[in-house]
């Protein structure tokens, strides 16, 4: 593999989504796992998990909030800010609404649903250099078919997971990776995954420790 001292310094998360056609018309169904209303705000922990999935507490502690909304393409948008890394502070910006049982972006981009379980949202292929030669990993993000009960400080949850998987390049010791955001009926998200070093062996996610849905 090439170049692969520069790997570490790149960061193997991406946003996954997909297109699919707005069914805007329909009664939402996903509303209930976005709660996006102003004013709305979750307080995460992040926690070290080890390959036999110990995870440990850290003293790090972010938040995601709804700041406002606005009108894009005569839909109610709601502008959700939360933060870009693990121990970062810099904050991304996210445009979101429900439509039918899918959360979307402003650009029609699914990030959830509560019932599109078959369905690929999106196939990703990351190359290093430009010669795109060597693909680092080949990954594919849908919803998990299966409930999950997610711990975390703020509680017990039942929770539907968008789950990316990738497939590593073989020179890598972890040949198969997960990133998780985990779903709860009437709260949001109580669980999700920081985006990992190529060859960091840990992984790290944020748990829910307080809230407030209105």
């Amino acid at each position: 593999m090439k170049n692969s001292n520069l790997v570490y310094l790149v960061f193997a998360f991406i946003s996954f989504s997909a297109c699919k056609k707005d069914k805007g018309s329909h009664v939402s169904e996903s509303q209930n796992y976005s709660q996006l209303k102003v004013g709305n705000y979750w307080i995460y922990q992040a926690f070290i998990v080890d390959t036999m999935g110990n995870a440990t507490e850290t003293e790090f502690f972010d938040s995601c909030y709804i700041e406002d909304d606005t009108i894009i393409n005569n839909h109610v948008y709601y502008k959700m800010v939360r933060p870009t890394y693990w121990t970062s502070s810099q904050m991304n910006v996210y445009y979101l609404r429900d439509s039918s049982h899918y959360i979307i972006d402003n650009w029609g981009k699914i990030m959830f649903s509560s019932k599109d379980f078959d369905n690929i949202f999106l196939e990703y292929y990351f190359d290093l250099g430009q010669t795109k030669k060597d693909t680092m990993f080949r990954a594919i993000q849908k919803m998990d078919n299966t409930d999950f009960i997610t711990h975390t400080p703020a509680g017990t949850f039942n929770t539907l997971n968008v789950k990316a998987t990738f497939y590593m390049n073989p020179s890598f010791a972890r040949k198969i990776r997960h990133m998780t955001t985990k779903y709860s009926d009437k709260i949001g998200i109580v669980s999700e995954s920081y985006p990992f070093f190529f060859y960091d062996p840990v992984d790290r996610e944020r748990r829910l420790v307080r809230y407030k849905v209105n």
